[in-house]
């Protein structure tokens, strides 16, 4: 069992006033999450000379771990299969949080690893600083801040001498904080995502930093302070501005993964080459158009990626790397592959995708431990025979090349799993490929496919079919034998009806039939309703809505965009599993009502752009308690029934380009709304109560007629001069209509009073017990409470518009326009 730590009262209240400071609430700490990115367990266990003494004083403290299960959580977050619960230290550091009295689930963020090291987790708490008390928690090994709002860090930092691993990822820093450079037994380091621009020499100081992470940053230089790392093995600045890396850094021997992606490098120093224990080198997002020759040096470099340079040859000695499994080198400007790559004998993956090749070499071909061959975007117009040697090719991908046959040796790779043959110029493929018994995804869309090739549907073990693009106008019987299909794609050919010979594949879950020429389905079609997932019907010819769609109950979403449809089927309500629907651009008269009434739906798509415009949404609208989007853009809405109120789980409501005149006032319900779109209407003003959306994120109001509040508030969207004018407009309008009964008040007599009174329907009792209790007062104090109990009933209804009317219809033209000509005065000067 854990025996907690008495801690001192004046320690407990410093932490718990220091995290009220930096704005941690009580939820926001119950959100917290432990990082996945470098926990503790990244720092090694290595037993080194330097935690000799922390060893020894947590024996003297009498720190046991004690094996206990962990929670799912727990493990998800790489904790380990077991979360070690310690005593001593570790519940030092839990009783301060708990007297702090903000903290719920403490395993989620102050636990201790297998390795006994101490971590707390302070990530995502939008804290404006770190809570000074944990500056006092001596034993933390591992300290995690990130994506939080520090400007700088305390000093308070260097008196955490037993930290190991540090993490203030995302916090906008804008410079190193210098007091880093005093954790003497820092190993893992990881500042990624600021904005700091320079590193301080004396990182020099951080002689065990094993790993050292500054990606996303804007350093322009490596400070010769950082080659003096001895003992550094990953070291990763991608994301940079460098533009030279020092020579020194041939210092760095202990390095075995070095990552300067997405920098302005124009070449790599030799110094670079001097790095024998590198494994891992990433150069790719850069300038560099050669390599130095010495980079054959890199005797155990196993993974070299060079993509997005501008290399047109590849230097010679690349091919000389014995070691290496990885060569990637898609997005460059190569020409050609020198025969020479038959050296990489023991390569795996590479990437040729984006460059200018017109031919592969049939050296290529001896590379028989390759797993993956990406070849994507060249001009390749053929393919060696010699690829049937590729005898472990697991993905072949050669899309959008010039290719108008392939061999019927490609069959031979007997392991091929992916193939992509799409954007080629294809009539058809060997009948051979039916021995690629191990093939899941093909490939074939934008070739000039006139039919299903007869091999294709002997793939039995193939998942995903891709056809769109071609001239197909009929699907053979014969594909029943793909018996393991999931998905296929047939958009954009030649289908006049919906291809029966489908309905047998059961175990299809994804059906893309777009832009064909059906305009019904078969009765077979109900074979698939017990896993059919996902089916797209856009741009057809449907006038109706199939009803045997009514009977598919497992598919969650269904599209029929740019069809003819003029209604929906009244057993629609039977689609208990649609989650989400597409009507847009048909010719509907009215809004089907039939929508209504599907259970489950949770984004409904009806924009009209291209087809016919509605004037309308039912009332029953409020049926879809379950919707989460709703998208009826490009039609011809002139409102909104006030049951949309009822839509309690909505977050997105896209009205743009409409006949919106006004918002109904049970409009601000919608409490959950996130992204609202009324661009493009003709509103003039918006409803007073505009800030109970509190969790409006996404606002657009450009192109409408406002005046309330006024276009300029509203250029932008941002919610928070909306609601401030609204908010003084409200306390504007509450002083005018008072000054408004002021004036009524010392113009009416009693007989005009009584009838206000009626008018307003006081009820006879009432009027009996207002005449009695100012019997003895002049006429204007009965008419002022008069208007005041008119506005406690109507509320928000009892306005000077409503006034002037009541006065006019009670015959009282030169009162009413009195109260008028005050109106006009008050907004003219915003009184």
């Amino acid at each position: 069992m854990e025996t907690l730590v008495e801690i001192p009262e004046e320690t407990s209240s410093q932490l718990q006033d220091d995290l009220t400071s930096t704005g941690m609430t009580e939820d926001d700490a119950g959100d917290m999450t432990c990082d996945q990115d470098h926990l503790a367990e990244d720092a090694s266990g290595d037993s080194k000379g330097k935690h000799s003494s922390s060893e020894a004083r947590d024996e003297d403290q009498g720190v046991a771990a004690l094996a206990s299960g962990g929670d799912a959580e727990s493990r998800d977050h790489g904790v380990g299969e077991n979360m070690v619960e310690a005593g001593g230290n570790l519940d030092l550091l839990r009783n301060v949080l708990d007297h702090a009295d903000i903290v719920h689930d403490l395993s989620s963020r102050v636990y201790s690893t297998e390795s006994g090291k101490y971590c707390l987790n302070l990530s995502d708490q939008n804290l404006a600083s770190v809570p000074q008390a944990t500056y006092d928690l001596e034993y933390l090994n591992c300290l995690m801040l990130n994506r939080n709002n520090f400007l700088e860090i305390p000093s308070g930092l260097k008196r955490l001498q037993n930290i190991d691993t540090l993490e203030i990822q995302g916090c906008s820093l804008e410079s190193f904080p210098s007091e880093i450079c005093s954790l003497p037994d820092l190993e893992v380091l990881d500042l990624s995502c600021n904005e700091v621009t320079a590193l301080p020499s004396k990182m020099s100081e951080l002689r065990y930093l094993k790993q050292f992470h500054m990606n996303d940053n804007q350093l322009r230089e490596i400070p010769d302070g950082v080659c003096t790392l001895y003992q550094l093995e990953d070291l990763s600045l991608d994301q940079n501005q460098l533009e030279k890396l020092p020579a020194q850094i041939s210092s760095l021997r202990s390095l075995h993964t070095l990552s300067l992606c997405n920098n302005n490098l124009s070449w790599l120093p030799k110094p670079v080459c001097k790095l024998d224990q590198l494994v891992t080198l990433c150069l790719s997002g850069n300038h560099l158009s050669t390599l130095p020759s010495d980079v054959e040096y890199l005797f155990n470099l196993r993974s070299l990626q060079l993509d997005r340079n501008d290399f047109q040859y590849l230097p010679i000695q690349v091919y000389w790397l014995p070691c290496l499994e990885e060569l990637s080198l898609s997005h460059n400007k190569l020409q050609e592959i020198s025969s020479e790559i038959k050296q990489l004998t023991n390569l795996k993956h590479l990437r040729l995708d984006h460059n200018d090749l017109n031919d592969i070499p049939p050296e290529l071909c001896s590379l028989t431990e390759l797993v993956t061959l990406t070849l994507n975007h060249n001009h390749l117009a053929s393919i060696p025979d010699e690829f049937r040697y590729l005898r472990n090719l697991q993905e072949l991908f050669l899309m959008n090349n010039k290719l108008e046959y392939v061999p019927d040796d490609l069959s031979l790779i007997a392991n091929l799993q992916v193939l992509e043959l799409g954007y080629n110029d294809l009539p058809d493929l060997p009948i051979e490929f039916a021995n690629l018994f191990h093939v899941k995804e093909l490939e074939l869309n934008n070739n000039v496919l006139p039919k299903v090739p007869a091999g294709v549907c002997l793939l039995s073990e193939c998942e995903v079919l891709a056809l769109d693009g071609n001239h197909i106008s009929k699907i053979p019987k014969e594909i029943h034998h793909l018996s393991a299909l999931k998905q296929v794609s047939l958009t954009d050919n030649k289908l006049t009806e919906f291809p029966v010979e489908v309905c047998q594949l059961q175990t299809l879950e994804y059906m893309d039939l777009s832009n064909n020429q059906i305009s019904c389905l078969p009765d077979e079609v109900r074979s698939l309703k017990d896993n059919l997932l996902e089916l797209y019907l856009n741009n057809n010819v449907f006038v109706d809505f199939p009803k045997q769609l009514c009977e598919m109950r497992a598919i969650f979403k269904l599209s029929m965009l740019r069809n003819k449809l003029e209604n929906v089927h009244e057993d629609a309500r039977n689609m208990t599993g649609l989650l989400e629907l597409d009507l847009s651009d048909n010719s509907f008269n009215t809004f089907p009502t039939e929508v209504c009434f599907v259970p489950n739906l949770e984004e409904l798509r009806f924009s009209q752009k291209n087809g016919s415009r509605v004037k309308s949404l039912p009332v029953m609208i409020c049926e879809l308690k379950y919707l989460k989007a709703l998208h009826v853009q490009h039609n011809a809405l002139e409102g909104l029934p006030s049951s949309i109120s009822s839509l309690h789980q909505l977050q997105v409501l896209s009205v743009y380009d409409n006949n919106l005149t006004e918002l109904p006032p049970s409009f601000c319900d919608l409490a959950q709304l996130k992204v609202l779109y009324l661009d493009g209407n003709q509103l003039s003003r918006l409803p007073p109560n505009f800030d109970k959306l509190e969790h409006l994120e996404d606002l657009r109001l450009e192109t409408n007629k406002l005046v309330h509040p006024p276009s300029d508030v509203c250029d932008g969207g941002a919610l928070e001069p909306i609601n401030r004018f609204l908010l003084q407009a409200e306390d504007r309008e509450v002083a005018l209509l008072e000054r408004m009964f002021q004036l009524t008040a010392a113009n009416v007599r009693e007989r005009e009073c009584h009838d206000l009174m009626r008018v307003f329907h006081f009820t006879k009792e009432e009027m009996k017990q207002l005449e009695k209790q100012y019997k003895n007062e002049p006429p204007e104090a009965l008419t002022m409470d008069t208007l005041h109990q008119w506005r406690q009933m109507k509320g928000k209804l009892a306005n000077g518009d409503e006034l002037i009317r009541y006065l006019k219809l009670i015959e009282m033209p030169v009162i009413a326009s009195k109260v008028f000509a005050l109106k006009i005065h008050a907004q003219t000067h915003r009184l």
